[in-house]
């Protein structure tokens, strides 16, 4: 299951804790709190057209300075196999489960920092006809645990993948935060992943490069996207 169909899962979440749900052993004691924490986007929830979607993505003046737009991969239409067996069911019962839960709009941006070498992130908005109220996230949380070292094989290319804890806020319902270290015959890389579920709509930011961006500089891109996604539905 590729890690991105984890976002599909989360378009019923309940409760609004402060910190986002992640993988591992989740810390004792009260989470961390931002210095001067912003308030969630109101209207980051409701259902988007096509061109709510569009207008609600990042810009590349939203982002940080030496960062450029870039084309945007296409969506990849195979299925990856996985391993160990036991994860590769999970995952199968995971992806069952999303069955006409499909966004019905959904739209994306991608930007680069740094040349072929440097760091890509990528936002994407799905909105779905949908606005379940269910509590799924710790229920992710703790499948991708349980299956944290896994190997991907897609299109004869296998890679290993590492899932750990990445601390981040919650800025919707609820929020999914992970950081994989990425293994292949020719490279190592790092990707983290935050899927914010809001309402009708699930918005993720993927980051990949050899050395992971830093925190702030993340939380800081998040923020301003799930503004413009609210702004975005009111217009």
């Amino acid at each position: 299951m590729p890690l991105i169909a984890v976002g599909i899962l989360l378009s019923g979440c309940g409760g609004t804790p402060e910190r986002a749900a992640t993988v591992g052993t989740q810390p004792a004691g009260p989470a961390p709190q931002e210095s001067s924490p912003a308030p969630k986007p109101k209207g980051a929830g409701d259902g988007l057209t096509a061109a709510q979607a569009k207008s609600g993505l990042l810009a590349v003046s939203d982002m940080p300075t030496g960062w450029a737009a870039t084309k945007n991969d296409p969506d990849s239409t195979s299925d990856s196999k996985i391993e160990p067996a036991s994860c590769q069911k999970m995952f199968d019962d995971m992806d069952a489960k999303t069955e006409g839960k499909k966004a019905k709009i959904k739209q994306k941006a991608t930007f680069s920092e740094g040349g072929m070498m440097g760091t890509q992130l990528v936002m994407e908005i799905g909105s779905f006809d949908d606005d379940a109220q269910g509590n799924k996230v710790q229920a992710i949380a703790k499948a991708l645990t349980e299956c944290s070292t896994i190997k991907s094989t897609e299109n004869g290319q296998t890679a290993t993948l590492t899932l750990n804890g990445l601390s981040f806020p919650n800025l919707g319902d609820q929020t999914l935060a992970l950081r994989a270290n990425v293994k292949t015959q020719e490279i190592e890389a790092v990707s983290d992943m935050v899927f914010v579920a809001v309402g009708h709509n699930i918005v993720s930011f993927t980051t990949v490069g050899l050395q992971p961006m830093k925190g702030a500089d993340l939380e800081k891109i998040a923020r301003t996207g799930m503004t413009k996604v609210a702004q975005a539905a009111k217009n």
